[in-house]
């Protein structure tokens, strides 16, 4: 039996009063950041910077907000929206700043080693689960360390489904975070660079090498997460995209949590309901193919 979810967010008109636009780049060498994430602190809303690094968001009705600015690998910008007061259209060219953490140091020491025994950690398929995403909107599937060794990511597989109603491609950005030891959800970026796919619209496994960016698949375990992406502002109400991510109930526990343009984390509350009272949590599916030093 097929089963289907929303997962709704709430879209804005894009008008001219009161909106801003820009460019985000690096503090110090200048770079455009592509593909920042925009979002409101208090409220729902958000949009991505072009490949250009160029963005434009409507402000309206967001006065007493906050606008976050966020990438890969930088410290996040919090800019307050109670200045921006008058109906017009204002620039703010942003610049963000470098974040560095003790992960960094780990990552460095880790790519000196050579890996080659090959793990594999399969998600749990059971039931055929459509979830209907919107831009923005990012998923995070948590993997488990059962070796307790720090091993090396060396490709990831993500389940797609063919979404036979699609008048857009979906592409989708690939991120990999550590768990953070109190709340136990993402925290720090292990890849401080975007990786940006491209999958075509059909019902498949598509497989990411990342073997080359050394990523560590850490002893306490990673999160592996897709962010649908729409990077040049292509997507207009009743737009449907393709392909669409798969989702299973068969891990039996949440292991997925979600966030929207980077705002904030939140254990996800997505559930299959098996019978009136019985109800199972549902996950991403995506598998990873770990190396691990031979012994």
């Amino acid at each position: 039996m097929k089963n289907t979810l929303f997962f709704l967010v709430v879209f804005f008109n894009f008008g001219f009063s009161q909106t801003i636009k820009g460019i985000i780049t690096d503090s110090i060498s200048g770079n455009i950041l592509k593909y920042t994430n925009f979002s409101f602190k208090n409220s729902n809303g958000g949009t991505t910077s072009n490949e250009e690094g160029q963005f434009i968001i409507n402000i309206k009705n967001k006065l007493n907000d906050t606008l976050k600015i966020s990438y890969l690998g930088y410290k996040p910008k919090f800019i307050p929206l109670n200045q921006f007061n008058e109906n017009k259209v204002y620039t703010l060219n942003s610049k963000l700043e470098i974040s560095n953490n003790e992960i960094d140091e780990l990552i460095i020491s880790e790519k000196r080693k050579k890996y080659s025994e090959l793990f594999k950690i399969k998600s749990k398929i059971e039931g055929d689960i459509r979830i209907f995403a919107f831009p923005g909107c990012e998923f995070a599937l948590r993997f488990f360390n059962k070796r307790q060794e720090v091993g090396r990511i060396k490709s990831v597989k993500i389940h797609f489904r063919k979404n036979p109603n699609a008048n857009k491609l979906s592409k989708y950005r690939v991120k990999f975070y550590t768990i953070d030891s109190i709340s136990r959800f993402p925290s720090e970026y292990l890849l401080k660079e975007d990786i940006i796919i491209n999958p075509k619209n059909k019902t498949y496994i598509f497989e990411l090498n990342v073997e080359d960016k050394k990523i560590p698949f850490l002893n306490e375990g990673i999160f592996v997460s897709v962010e649908l992406l729409d990077l040049n502002r292509e997507f207009q109400k009743g737009d449907k995209s393709g392909p669409g991510l798969r989702f299973s109930k068969g891990e039996g526990q949440q292991l997925t949590f979600e966030n929207y343009y980077g705002k904030k984390w939140n254990r996800s509350k997505m559930t299959s309901n098996l019978n009136s009272k019985i109800f199972k949590p549902i996950n991403i599916l995506i598998d990873l193919n770990v190396l691990y030093l031979k012994k």
